[in-house]
């Protein structure tokens, strides 16, 4: 019986839970001075290859962050080691929603948990990098898989940001921006 009602849970949960629809890339290309595509693999002094499992944009200092698909903020956390906060969106206010697009790296706030934000509304301001450069990272995640941001690009919208995607990267891929499709939370640590 109680297995019946775990897969009804889950048959119930991907129904009612769309995939999100992105609108916008998450900042201004202007304001962008390095991306690291969804799947790039980075060195650094703590890092050891770690694969970003996002879009990492590195910025003018004070550049704006916009939300890119509509939903409702579900959780806020400031982050004490980097000064600035994380915060997740989810399209329909719900228990067991699977869907959730992750913004790592904010700072200037403007708004609170619960509030509903539309796409290209402005979400606050980039967190920090150094003393130059801001920093933001933009993640799609379903039941702890993380999903390239091309593949929800809105239809109708999909040439535009796919173009403002290509204008970061001179990297060819299947989808602009992604070097992989997808990858699971254990190939990340």
């Amino acid at each position: 019986m109680k297995k019946i009602f775990i897969v009804l849970l889950l048959l119930l949960t991907a129904c009612s839970n769309p995939e999100p629809v992105i609108e916008h890339i998450g900042v201004d290309v202007e304001d962008v001075k390095d991306f690291y595509e969804f799947g790039a693999v980075v060195e650094g002094e703590f890092l050891q290859g770690k694969i970003l499992p996002t879009f990492e944009f590195h910025t003018k200092k004070s550049a704006n962050v916009y939300v890119v698909a509509d939903g409702f903020i579900d959780y806020i956390e400031f982050q004490e080691e980097n000064k600035d906060y994380s915060l997740i969106v989810q399209e329909v206010k719900q228990r067991f929603n699977p869907w959730f697009i992750n913004y790592d790296h904010l700072t200037e706030l403007r708004f609170k948990e619960g509030d509903y934000v539309k796409a290209g509304e402005i979400l606050g301001k980039v967190g920090n990098w150094d003393e130059t450069t801001g920093r933001t990272e933009i993640d799609v995640v379903r039941a702890n898989v993380h999903y390239c941001p091309t593949s929800f690009f809105k239809e109708e919208l999909r040439h535009k940001l796919e173009s403002e995607v290509l204008e970061l990267t001179s990297e060819d891929r299947f989808l602009p921006g992604c070097r992989e499709y997808s990858y699971p939370e254990e190939l990340l640590d």
